[in-house]
């Protein structure tokens, strides 16, 4: 059987919110899906890329709509994981 995830990811990529905020939203999302059964805040000191898997489509500039090319995405990420 496969997983199902959610991932909440803010509009500003830099966001990150306070303790208070970060519990908030988890019991939000809690009360959304009571039967989960790893709902969990994470956060990290960079940005981070997060993989759709199996759902991957295609990659969209959020601006202007235009679909990217997935060899110029992966590049990108190669270089901002290198830093």
């Amino acid at each position: 059987m496969s997983d199902n995830w959610i991932t909440i990811i803010p509009t500003e990529p830099t966001f990150v919110p306070d303790e208070a905020g970060a519990q908030s939203g988890l019991a939000l999302l809690e009360g959304f899906a009571p039967n989960s059964e790893n709902v969990r805040v994470i956060d990290s000191d960079r940005i981070v890329f997060i993989d759709a898997g199996a759902n991957f489509e295609s990659m969209r500039c959020p601006a202007c709509r235009a679909e990217l090319d997935i060899e110029w995405w992966d590049s990108q990420m190669e270089i901002a994981a290198a830093k």
